[in-house]
């Protein structure tokens, strides 16, 4: 069904029912208008595209429903076990040994 080229654009002519080029708009020549019967088969296989795509998109849905159903109640519960005490850190001698200081001798 290649019908060659538009004469005022030069694109393809494209499987269309349409008697007009589909980029320019000009009317095509009647060697490249698509007969009665050639017309009925693009239908057909535009409805059948359609059905099939319309069948693809249903079933991609029902299994997002069906993974979004089974995930929503896994009665998970988590315990990450940590305890936080807050409070002295060390014996209460305030944990460096006791003198204050910086862990020198005293002396200058």
């Amino acid at each position: 069904m290649n019908k060659g080229n538009c004469s005022k654009c030069g694109q393809k002519i494209q499987k269309t029912i349409s008697d007009k080029c589909m980029y320019c708009g000009a009317p095509l020549e009647a060697a490249q208008i698509f007969t009665e019967e050639e017309k009925e088969i693009i239908n057909l296989n535009k409805k059948s595209l359609r059905k099939e795509l319309h069948e693809k998109e249903m079933e991609r849905l029902r299994k997002g429903r069906k993974t979004t159903t089974d995930s929503v109640d896994l009665g998970v519960m988590v315990d990450f076990g940590v305890t936080i005490n807050i409070g002295s850190f060390g014996g209460g001698d305030g944990g460096d040994g006791g003198d204050g200081g910086d862990g020198g001798d005293g002396g200058e």
